[in-house]
């Protein structure tokens, strides 16, 4: 559970960074993804009215702002979990370095002041998610904007829960 609340968001960056590239936009006819603007191209009356505006798929946006939500459930869990027990765990994720007696290994720390700052990060950015599924609904680089918002998250999040610098 702890693994998921760090690296949802990471998930999450990496589908909205794909959905500002053509591999994303163009998935299904295109009919579908630019509406009447193809068949206006393929009848020869092509003509850009966009002015800026995003023309590809919204799901990755919205599975972007849930995974954010789901993250942000977890965290709660956590928080209401250490408000009974109040037990530190560490979470080791990689081995790093392994020579002598150096060790450096990726390793996550969840005790009470971190589960507190796993709410307020995640909780925090996924209003901001949900608030800039609207406000940012007719921007032309909406996807750009949830990849970056989704991977400062993250990095918000690797610094809650590093176990050591």
């Amino acid at each position: 559970m702890y693994q998921a609340i760090v690296f949802l968001p990471l998930i999450g960056a990496l589908i909205a960074g794909l959905a500002g590239t053509k591999v994303l936009q163009n998935m299904g006819s295109d009919a579908d993804v630019y509406g009447d603007h193809a068949v206006h191209a393929q009848t020869g009356h092509a003509h850009d009215d966009h002015h800026g505006h995003y023309d590809g798929p919204a799901w990755p946006m919205y599975l972007t702002t849930a995974l954010l939500c789901i993250s942000a459930a977890l965290s709660w869990a956590v928080f209401y979990g250490f408000l009974h027990e109040g037990h530190g765990v560490k979470v080791e994720i990689l081995r790093w370095v392994n020579s002598g007696t150096l060790s450096a290994n990726w390793t996550l720390r969840i005790d009470t002041l971190t589960a507190v700052m796993l709410v307020v990060v995640n909780t925090i950015s996924a209003l901001v998610h949900v608030y800039s599924l609207g406000y940012m609904s007719h921007d032309e680089h909406q996807p750009r904007f949830f990849a970056y918002l989704s991977l400062f998250t993250f990095a918000m999040l690797m610094l809650v829960t590093s176990d050591n610098l």
